[in-house]
């Protein structure tokens, strides 16, 4: 599971960027998902931009990948992102 979006790396930019969630984990409460971001230009490069994210967790809901995505998508940042 991925999302491809547009965005900019240093006033590069990097059409449909690749953007993988990786290493999430669950917090000590169980009410969030702590996450890496990854950027890359293609799926098999490695990443030139990374960032941490934290979302909300529903310990009845989808797996952490699944509820990391749906939350990446709910932000403007990634408004118009596409799954892949």
């Amino acid at each position: 599971m991925a999302l491809k979006i547009d965005s900019d790396f240093k006033g590069i930019p990097v059409p449909s960027a690749y953007v993988t969630v990786v290493r999430p984990s669950i917090s000590l409460n169980k009410r969030y998902i702590n996450f890496d971001i990854w950027y890359r230009a293609e799926a098999s490069q490695e990443p030139f931009m990374s960032s941490l994210d934290t979302a909300p967790y529903n310990l009845d809901g989808e797996n952490v990948y699944i509820q990391a995505y749906t939350y990446l998508k709910s932000l403007p940042a990634f408004e118009g992102a596409l799954d892949c």
